[in-house]
């Protein structure tokens, strides 16, 4: 069953400021059932069907990429990471959350990289005159 955005808006203002109290799997019909506080229940299965798999795509030219790209080519990569430079700057501030201190993370790493805690000692401290 498809629901229509009347529909979806309707059980997304039916849902407001409700505490769920249980969750339940039916197991044979392979859903999840919410009950909320008031006794109101809402089924689960409706949202896989919202979201059915999109074919990926390049974030940049739109050519088809595969599961584990974000761009088609170098080019195309090149043009993402100048992108995201331009909306987020160059650099970001990033914390240590278990000493507090603060480095100066080049946005390409973290895009290219990845970011792990361990990582963060290998950049200069952050000023805050940046």
């Amino acid at each position: 069953m498809r629901f229509n955005q009347h529909q979806r808006e309707v059980i997304v203002k039916e849902s407001i400021g409700k505490t769920v109290t249980d969750m339940e799997y039916i197991e044979d019909e392979q859903y999840w059932v919410m009950t909320f506080t008031d006794g109101s229940e809402m089924s689960f299965k409706f949202m896989a069907e919202l979201f059915e798999p999109q074919p990926r795509v390049c974030s940049v030219c739109g050519v088809s990429i595969p599961e584990n790209r974000l761009t088609c080519s170098d080019d195309c990569h090149e043009k993402a990471v100048d992108y995201i430079e331009q909306l987020f700057g160059v650099f970001k501030k990033v914390t240590d959350g278990v000493s507090g201190i603060s480095y100066k993370v080049p946005v390409r790493d973290i895009i290219e990289l990845g970011l792990t805690q361990p990582d963060l000692k290998n950049y200069p401290l952050w000023t805050e005159e940046e």
